[in-house]
């Protein structure tokens, strides 16, 4: 049957049996084949659920589908805010961002809140605010919260959780036969209940029991800031022998299954925030105070090669606390730290040691209580570096979320302008010292067929960087299709045995993401790359 009709046929069967919209428009795929990244694909279905029974409908047809030998992919996209192709592929692109945002509702007593998983990450904690509170996970983002959980992202937040495994209090999740099942914490006994269930909800039960039983010592090695595969394995079943299948599905990148509910637990905010610029002339200076504003507890802690602001001032953006600082000697790095204490005395006290370690002609610190002022603009410079001008050209943030040890982030800053060299391409470094990720922020083309052989050469010599200092290359943000091939060479065999397990236990024909976590062939990857990048909305 032509490859057309055929998909008309499955539209017009669709539109008849879900509430939502379905489209076949050229126009409307083309509008959704590509997410903030390099990479494109155009689906050949378009589905925009408006309810969880929409999205039961359409994985069932899909597995049935699939029982017949017709494999269709469901991809679940956000806002599309990610970089890694983890929202992009053939199939049907499911668009949870229009309809399925809604805040049900906020209950103080309990400090939960209940939502649908295309609402901001922006959006909800707004919402949130209004009662004092928020979700630390959440701060920053710029995504929805089911694209925050399906990647496991990590905020930049120190003084709250920015884990969303430890916010996520149960889940409604659509399984890849369209089964419902909701995810929390429950006992032995109810565990033992579960796994009596004759349908997919207890196969997942007793075969996922079995997989950690038989794999016991192998996922004591899981290291919890290496967030490839399938990593949540490791807090699903506790000592006490209770279970959660929640924390597997983050980072999962929707290969696992169709998240359409969640309740979050949130925390009690303050609002009375400060802004402290640190100018440093060297860099070993600034490495060796990052422990020091550390130890005082900040709210938040960002790094930033200097080469980064020199880019924008020479493009006319300019900070007032830089070119002042830039006056008295050759800025090296940049450390912006946000303090935000509940206790005023507090607040004073960490503000007061940070401008203790002002040094005429070594570090210039600056104080900024008032939101207007540019140390607070200062937070958002990646969105002003990473697209120049230049046709064509962006830092696009392929390169960012990786882990370094504390421990190895010295010597690793001495071994990567090496790197560089032999790749002939500037890496300044950015990221979130409190949390030990980072990124590298080269300008690249995707209109020269050198440039998009230094993206893989990149990312190879990255990961044996990273190696080399016991860092992974995925501590945040998933691997999507970008990264999988070169995450899977940290993986032990057994590991990587494990992960596909687990895949196959959820989704045995491989409807869901079929593409994320894979290794792809270079060849498939290149076929998908653009030429030319979408603007990201700052």
């Amino acid at each position: 049957m032509n490859i057309g009709i055929f998909v008309n046929k499955v539209a017009n069967y669709l539109r008849g049996r879900i509430t939502g919209s379905v489209s076949a428009r050229a126009d409307w795929r083309m509008a959704l084949r590509a997410d903030a990244g390099i990479l494109a694909a155009t689906p050949e279905l378009v589905v925009i659920p408006q309810h969880s029974d929409d999205i039961c409908t359409i994985a069932r047809f899909a597995w049935q589908m699939a029982e017949k030998g017709h494999n269709i992919p469901i991809v679940t996209r956000g806002m599309g805010q990610g970089v890694l192709g983890g929202a992009v592929g053939q199939g049907v692109i499911l668009d949870m961002s229009p309809y399925m945002r809604r805040v049900f509702e906020y209950d103080s007593k309990s400090q939960r809140v209940r939502v649908q998983p295309g609402v901001s990450a922006e959006h909800l904690n707004s919402t949130l605010a209004l009662h004092g509170a928020g979700i630390g996970v959440l701060i920053g983002q710029t995504g929805t919260v089911g694209g925050v959980l399906a990647s496991g992202s990590r905020s930049a937040s120190l003084n709250k959780s920015n884990n969303i495994i430890d916010a996520i209090d149960q889940l409604e999740v659509v399984l890849a036969n369209g089964e419902t099942i909701q995810t929390e914490r429950i006992s032995r006994r109810e565990l033992q209940r579960r796994k009596q269930l004759q349908t997919m909800e207890g196969d997942i039960y007793r075969g996922l029991d079995e997989l950690i039983t038989d794999n016991a010592s192998l996922i004591e090695q899981l290291d919890p800031y290496d967030v490839s595969g399938y990593g949540g394995i490791a807090h699903v079943k506790g000592q006490d022998g209770s279970f959660d299948l929640g924390p597997l599905f983050v980072g999962s990148e929707g290969a696992l299954g169709i998240i359409d509910e969640l309740i979050l637990k949130t925390e009690f905010f303050s609002f009375r925030k400060n802004a402290i610029a640190l100018v440093f002339s060297d860099g070993q200076t600034a490495r060796a105070a990052i422990d020091e504003i550390d130890a005082l507890q900040v709210s938040r802690m960002e790094y930033f090669d200097a080469v980064i602001f020199e880019q924008l001032r020479k493009e006319g953006k300019v900070y007032d606390f830089y070119e002042n600082a830039a006056r008295e000697f050759a800025p090296r790095v940049v450390i912006l730290v946000e303090i935000d204490d509940f206790n005023n005395r507090a607040q004073m006290r960490k503000q007061h040691k940070l401008e203790q370690m002002q040094i005429a002609g070594e570090v210039a610190v600056t104080v900024a209580e008032d939101e207007a002022d540019d140390v607070w603009a200062a937070f958002a410079v990646l969105d002003q570096y990473c697209w120049p001008d230049t046709a064509q050209v962006a830092a696009t943030r392929l390169f960012e979320g990786f882990y370094i040890p504390p421990q190895q982030f010295e010597s690793f800053t001495r071994e990567l302008p090496g790197l560089a060299k032999i790749l002939r391409l500037p890496l300044p470094l950015a990221g979130h010292p409190g949390n030990n990720l980072y990124g590298v922020y080269p300008y690249l083309s995707l209109r020269k067929v050198s440039d998009k052989q230094k993206i893989f050469k990149l990312y190879d010599e990255l990961a044996k960087l990273l190696r080399r200092h016991d860092g992974y290359l995925v501590g945040s943000g998933g691997e999507g299709r970008l990264k999988a091939r070169f995450t899977q060479s940290q993986q032990s065999v057994g590991i990587a045995d494990l992960y596909h397990e687990i895949k196959r236990l959820f989704d045995p024909y491989g409807i869901l993401s079929p593409d994320n976590k894979t290794p792809l062939k270079a060849q498939t990857i290149t076929t998908m790359l653009r030429n030319e990048y979408s603007v990201k909305p700052m």
